[in-house]
């Protein structure tokens, strides 16, 4: 991430301020996790707010709150900016609750096998790939890998669980449990390679649009 985004000054400047005592390898974790918590909340807004004037809210809240909660575990491609990251979570989230509350109703006889084809094709994707982890955080602790891939099985099986008892009670919530699982599958893939390469690619022609600049300068 070259130079600092306003994000990161703001961060910067609220944490030398209250914890103007602290050494300054505290003060960068602290910058960090205020940079994580004012990034999820702005992220969360514009979602909101996007999806809400399209009508969807409900769903996009669902997917995002799903691949959030298997993310925390699972891991997955890191955008370069902070800008970037939150267009890209708006964009997909809004997207995937307009195709659940299209596609839903039109679906529900499908669920039980797209349920299942997660559940599996989501397994496997976990044992190779997860935790997925990016530069700057890796992980270098086996065990602690092992744990991260453990708990991503379990939030899989919960969600696929939890999604076909709903199903099986509750036949009227086919828009909210395949929210649910598109939300599963976005963040399945962000764990991919292919994600990876993708996100890559992005990163790399706004490096190249940034030298152009540079030199135009």
């Amino acid at each position: 991430m070259e130079g600092k985004n306003s994000l990161e000054l703001i961060s910067q400047k609220l944490i030398n301020y209250f914890f103007k005592d602290y050494q300054a390898d505290d003060k960068e974790i602290l910058i960090f996790g205020l940079m994580a918590v004012l990034s999820t909340t702005i992220t969360s807004i514009f979602i909101i707010v996007c999806s809400s004037l399209l009508g969807v809210a409900r769903f996009s809240i669902i997917a995002a709150t799903v691949a959030s909660i298997l993310r925390f575990f699972s891991g997955g491609i890191h955008a370069a900016t902070y800008k970037q990251c939150i267009t890209i979570s708006t964009v997909v989230f809004v997207l995937l609750g307009l195709l659940a509350s299209y596609a839903g109703i039109g679906l529900q006889d499908s669920l039980f096998i797209i349920l299942l084809l997660a559940l599996i094709v989501g397994s496997i994707i976990i044992f190779f790939y997860a935790p997925a982890e990016v530069e700057q955080n890796p992980i270098n602790s086996i065990e602690r890998r092992y744990r991260l891939k453990r708990y991503s099985f379990m939030i899989l099986f919960t969600i696929v669980f939890i999604s076909y008892l709903i199903l099986l009670l509750k036949n009227d919530l086919y828009q909210f449990i395949l929210a649910g699982l598109l939300g599963v599958i976005w963040q399945l893939f962000t764990i991919t390679p292919l994600a990876y390469k993708l996100i890559d690619l992005l990163n790399k022609d706004r490096r190249d649009k940034n030298e152009e600049q540079k030199i135009n300068i």
